[in-house]
């Protein structure tokens, strides 16, 4: 008697409806080995959509947990913004409880992988160089000190799991690409005569623009990897800092580019992706299209 092909991993993916989420669940849904279950997914997430579950509820993130049965879950559902400032309290209750909660109900199911989506404004933007996970993390504003306590939530439960469950946790820079208006890149883009983007410090302004594809590609390779560890940071970004005036040069060589320069504060923010590079195997390729 033959073997069968083997069984698929069950993938919940959080957030699924949003920018991020709707690309996470298109490409693991090219891949065989994966059985994608998406939360609050669009009727482009194909089947396997679970209606969106309010993450801040206990009950229903562990009701979700059992229904679905997965042996992995990618967590992209987030408050974010403004949210964040307005209602920190109940921000708390989704970014970093609800966080938990996940993580425990998928570590209850024995081997498990639990990918999350952190964000580089952990470590705030005082450094003078690349930043490693390593870093004195500083994060200066209501989201980035609930995705931390959020990290910390997951490396206890996956030291208490007996190395059953395990996490990553991807502290994502400045993302750019399709359905990221909002970021500078994408503004700067869009940009016209009439509406110009105010850019300040543009020498000493610094971000490190990573491509939507290529986060993408560092959340599917987080599911597979042999991480050797209960827990595991990874910054996820270009590699590269440009500043203002660089972005505007390099966007320039495509179309026009419209802004208005104004003095501000020294600002940096750039990852350090030797780690990426090391444990997933990631290389990010699409993010040349602003370097």
């Amino acid at each position: 008697m033959t073997a069968g092909p083997p069984t698929p991993t069950r993938v919940l993916v959080t957030g699924a409806s949003g920018r991020l989420g709707r690309r996470v669940v298109a490409a693991l849904r090219l891949k065989p080995e994966y059985d994608v279950v998406a939360v609050g997914g669009t009727a482009e997430s194909g089947s396997g959509v679970l209606p969106r579950v309010d993450l801040a509820d206990a009950d229903l993130v562990r009701r979700m947990v059992e229904d679905a049965r997965p042996d992995a879950i990618v967590h992209l559902g987030a408050a974010v913004g403004a949210r964040c400032d307005e209602d920190p309290e109940m921000a708390a209750r989704v970014n970093v409880d609800g966080t938990g909660v996940l993580a425990r109900s998928l570590a209850s199911r024995g081997q498990t992988r639990f990918v999350f989506a952190s964000t580089a404004a952990v470590y705030g933007d005082g450094f003078s160089g690349p930043v490693a996970e390593s870093a004195v993390t500083a994060p200066p504003s209501t989201y980035g000190r609930q995705k931390l306590r959020a990290e910390e939530l997951l490396a206890l439960t996956a030291r208490e799991s007996d190395a059953s469950f395990t996490s990553v946790a991807l502290r994502i820079f400045n993302v750019f690409g399709p359905g990221f208006d909002a970021s500078l890149v994408e503004r700067l883009r869009q940009s016209t005569p009439d509406r110009p983007v105010e850019l300040r410090a543009m020498d000493e302004f610094v971000r490190d623009y990573v491509h939507v594809d290529d986060v993408v590609d560092a959340i599917v390779l987080s599911l597979s990897v042999d991480l050797g560890m209960p827990h595991a940071t990874v910054n996820i970004g270009s590699g590269i800092g440009l500043t203002s005036r660089q972005l505007v040069q390099n966007l320039s060589l495509v179309s026009p580019v419209y802004y208005s320069a104004t003095p501000g504060r020294p600002s940096l923010s750039v990852a350090d992706i030797g780690r990426a590079r090391r444990l997933l195997g990631f290389d990010p390729r699409s993010s040349g299209a602003v370097t």
